[in-house]
């Protein structure tokens, strides 16, 4: 593009909307008196002479500069919609368009007028109407159709008339359902006349003729033949009659550029009779050369065939719209990539510049014919003048002497005069038809640039929408990239476990070859005493038979013995016989009956002694002696009382702790709610609940190991235990956290397992008076360490950040600090009672002296209720005693709250 410096800058001319110019063909001549055509032809001239400042190009406010999209969802990705529109104004301007478009379409009308331009149109759509209506046009023209036709045409309505006009020429598509609409026609009908009736002609195709006949002809005669053209039938119906017209197409012809050149047309009497005026009309008079012998040659007029009209030609197609032209260029450039937008813009820089110096050029001509004008007339004025001083002295030097020929003279002055007349108005029309066509080619000159920023916006928009793509690619080679790194790490982790499983199942598998050899062993005695015991039970069942057989035998010696005195005494003892022979059965009876019995009863008995051998075998599996001494209350407070009394002793020789204004330490807000002066109690609170996350997370000392993988090992060694022991059939689905610990609140044998475990836990994570620690780096002992390592490293950063400095003394506090929690978690692993720690959540109401007692009232306000600002220290609870009682719990420490104040 050229330097402003050397861009010429026209005078304004009238538009040919709202003005004809002046001498355009077909118009009224002047008046051929006073002179009046030679003034008229100089001021039509001068407003083609170019003025020495230069065009100014628009061109849109820069940008604010947005947010990488990694930036943006770092900050705000993850905040809610509130956060977001309370953000200021200058940090909403720099947000990128999908955070914005992450918000609710109902509260997109909390956004300022230029953020919310900014949202994707697949968000705006689903916006209600008044938001759409603070959109610029523009905006809502890329908003899909189908969402354009919802729109209230009675909410549209209340909009401002320009608005609506300009609405209307953005989004012709809309104009069948809005233009019927009363509403609408009613708000637009307050534009002025010259306005209204530029609006599409798919919208006042929808107006009723009669309004279009109110208006005056004034109006009418402001609109381009071009537009005429296009006005639907009920706007030519309207079209006064006998006015003075441009109805008739306009012929065209190609300049030299290739650029289409409209020559307009007249209509002289009204619609329906029209004749075309070609240029220079027919019978014109012309200046002949030499046919005034007395009189000086004038220069002859440069010829100006290749700028003057044709004869006729048909009428151009008319111009696109420019929804049509937008439409056009956002379906071409949908399709087209970064690259081909430009080679394109190249190539249309190429042809800009092409256009640009055959305008130029032809302007050149434009200029040099004016001059060539300007030049024959004043070459006219000159011999005009000549010619009436040499009239004036030959009438002086022949006295009036001579009368017919000073007559014939000043007839011949006459018809020169006229001659001269007629060629002046000649080249008012001819000035009038290059103003016009001047006029023509800087509107199509505007119209090209208009273009060529058109062109260049979207080319920013397309570069903008790669370089997001481009970014997006980015992103997502790095979301590639650490899901590579964690599969990486899935991969190291597996081995890891397959490595721990296969030690583990060695083990198992060992234990489970020893514990099946000592089940066997036992097994074969239990089956001899049950051999012995059958040889008994079938000696008593010989026994028994023995007896029958005597009793049978002795039985039939009576009964031989006895024949004879039965037969002759038959009669006399029939019924001593009887009773004696009924007794007799009666005692079989109960002697069989007191047998079954004693069976019955022997087999009862030794199935309940199998029974209980089998039980105290299975429970000689966990530990053949129980020798367990469970701790007292006493020593477990002493342990609770020193851990809280070195918690106090850090946090007072401190000396000054300073939290920092809105820390992510306090986030409850009891700093702000209870002022300055209470950070001890709060530092206190925090490190209380570093410890209680690291090794008191679970009760029944579950959570020493840490709340990660140490706590894992220690429900998956639980559930291959319960596996082993025929509690959990395999198959099922393991048993979740709560479910384990529902377990172990309800099963004694459990918990002798649990005790016996932690035991063997704290034997080799703790070591004695006299010997050596164990290695931190063994596989087994890691995950104490780990989380020793880092619950101290924790509570380490808190103090860094709430105080200047930490002393050497002071971390070595920490660090035994640490050590004593550690020890009491593994303690309360090895104890059958379940043991745990208990906090009372922030805003909860707590009774003092039932568990907690005030950090500065001690119990003072004893059995009253009072609101939990602060939870400083956790009570020590003990629920049952892991032998027969597993459901009364005993209060070992009360905790400590800071109460509220207000």
């Amino acid at each position: 593009m050229e330097s402003e410096a050397q861009t010429p800058r026209r005078v304004p001319l009238t538009s040919p909307q709202n003005s004809e110019p002046p001498g355009r063909p077909g118009s009224p001549a002047p008046s051929s008196t006073g002179g009046r055509p030679n003034s008229f032809a100089v001021s039509v001239l001068a407003a083609m002479i170019p003025s020495r400042k230069p065009l100014r190009s628009t061109h849109p406010p820069k940008p604010p500069k947005i947010l990488s999209i990694d930036k943006a969802w770092k900050r705000y990705g993850k905040e809610p919609p509130d956060v977001i529109l309370a953000l200021p104004y200058d940090t909403l301007r720099t947000l990128p368009a999908v955070i914005l478009d992450e918000l609710p379409p109902d509260r997109l009308g909390n956004l300022p007028d230029d953020v919310l331009q900014r949202v994707s149109p697949s968000t705006l759509a689903r916006a209600n109407t008044s938001v759409l209506m603070r959109l610029p046009v523009q905006i809502l023209a890329g908003l899909p159709t189908a969402r354009l036709l919802t729109l209230d045409p009675a909410k549209l309505a209340q909009m401002d008339p320009r608005w609506l006009a300009d609405f209307l020429r953005e989004v012709p598509q809309t104009s069948q359902q809005l233009m019927s609409n009363r509403e609408v026609v009613s708000r637009l009908l307050q534009l002025p006349p010259e306005e209204f009736i530029r609006l599409p002609c798919r919208a006042l195709e929808m107006v009723p003729s009669e309004i279009f006949k109110r208006m005056s002809p004034h109006i009418w005669g402001k609109v381009s033949c071009e537009r005429l053209l296009s006005f639907p039938d009920n706007m030519r119906v309207a079209y006064p009659i006998g006015m003075p017209g441009r109805l008739d197409p306009p012929e065209e012809q190609a300049d030299d550029l290739g650029v289409p050149i409209a020559t307009p047309s007249i209509r002289t009497t009204s619609l329906t009779s029209a004749s075309t005026a070609v240029w220079p009309p027919e019978g014109a008079p012309s200046l002949p050369q030499n046919s005034r012998p007395w009189l000086p040659t004038m220069p002859p007029i440069a010829p100006l065939a290749p700028f003057m009209p044709p004869t006729s030609k048909p009428a151009p197609p008319l111009p696109p719209t420019m929804p049509d032209i937008k439409a056009e260029m956002q379906q071409s450039l949908n399709g087209i990539r970064l690259d081909d937008l430009k080679i394109e813009r190249e190539q249309l820089k190429s042809e800009l510049r092409t256009e640009r110096e055959k305008l130029n050029r032809q302007l050149g001509s434009l200029e040099a014919e004016k001059n060539h004008l300007e030049a024959s007339k004043a070459q006219l004025e000159l011999e005009k003048r000549k010619t009436a001083e040499a009239i004036r002295h030959h009438l002086k030097d022949k006295n009036l002497g001579n009368i017919d020929r000073g007559q014939d003279e000043v007839q011949i002055l006459i018809e020169f005069n006229k001659d001269q007349h007629r060629y002046v108005v000649d080249l008012e029309r001819k000035a009038a038809w290059w103003e016009d066509e001047h006029r023509k080619l800087h509107s199509q000159w505007i119209s090209l640039d208009a273009r060529r920023q058109e062109l260049e916006a979207k080319l920013q928009e397309a570069a903008h929408a790669h370089a997001r793509t481009k970014q997006e690619i980015k992103d997502q080679k790095s979301v590639v990239r650490a899901l590579d790194a964690s599969k990486l790490e899935v991969v190291r982790l597996q081995t890891t476990l397959t490595r721990v499983e296969a030690t583990w199942e060695a083990k198992l598998e060992k234990r489970e070859s020893e514990l099946l050899e000592y089940y066997t062993s036992q097994q074969s005695e239990l089956n001899e005493e049950l051999r012995l015991l059958k040889l008994e039970k079938l000696k008593w069942e010989k026994d028994i038979d023995a007896l029958n057989a005597q009793r049978q035998s002795e039985q039939l010696a009576l009964v031989n013995n006895y024949e004879v005195q039965i037969q002759t005494q038959q009669a006399e003892y029939s019924a001593q016989f009887h009773d004696m022979q009924q007794k007799l059965h009666e005692y079989y009876q109960a002697q069989f009956e007191d047998s079954g019995r004693q069976r019955e009863e022997m087999h009862r008995q030794y199935t309940s002694e199998l029974l209980e051998r089998i039980t105290s075998l299975e429970s000689s599996l966990v530990d053949n002696s129980d020798d367990f001494r469970p701790a007292t209350d006493d020593s477990l407070r002493n342990k609770y009382q020193n851990l809280k009394l070195t918690i106090d002793t850090i946090t007072f020789n401190l000396g000054t702790v300073t939290f920092p204004r809105g820390t992510r330490l306090d986030r409850g807000g009891f700093l702000e709610r209870e002022g300055k002066g209470e950070e001890v109690y709060l530092l206190r609170s925090i490190i209380w609940e570093k410890l209680q996350q690291g090794f008191f997370s679970l009760p029944f000392g579950l959570g020493a190991l840490g709340p990660g993988d140490g706590k894992k090992r220690l429900l998956d060694l639980f559930v291959a235990y319960r596996r082993i022991s025929g509690l959990e059939p395999p198959g099922l689905a393991n048993l979740t956290e709560q479910e384990c610990i529902k377990v172990f609140r309800t099963d004694k044998e459990v918990n002798i397992w649990r005790s016996s475990t932690f035991q063997t836990l704290g034997t080799a994570l703790i070591p004695k008076k006299g010997k050596s620690a164990s290695d931190p780096d063994q596989e087994q002992h890691a995950p104490y360490f780990q989380n020793r390592e880092q619950v101290l490293n924790s509570i380490k950063a808190v103090l860094g950040e709430v105080c200047a400095g930490v002393s050497e003394d002071m971390e070595q506090t920490v660090t035994e600090l640490v050590h004593q929690a550690g020890e009491l978690a593994l303690e309360f692993g090895a104890q059958r009672a379940e043991l745990g720690f208990e906090s009372p959540p922030q805003g909860s109401s707590v009774q003092i002296g039932r568990g907690f007692i005030d950090c500065i009232d001690d119990d003072t306000y004893r059995d009253e209720l009072k609101t939990v600002a602060l939870a400083v220290s956790p009570k020590f609870y003990k629920t049952g005693d892991g032998r027969h009682d597993l459901t009364s719990t005993k209060l070992i420490a009360q905790g400590t709250i800071f109460s509220a104040r207000s």
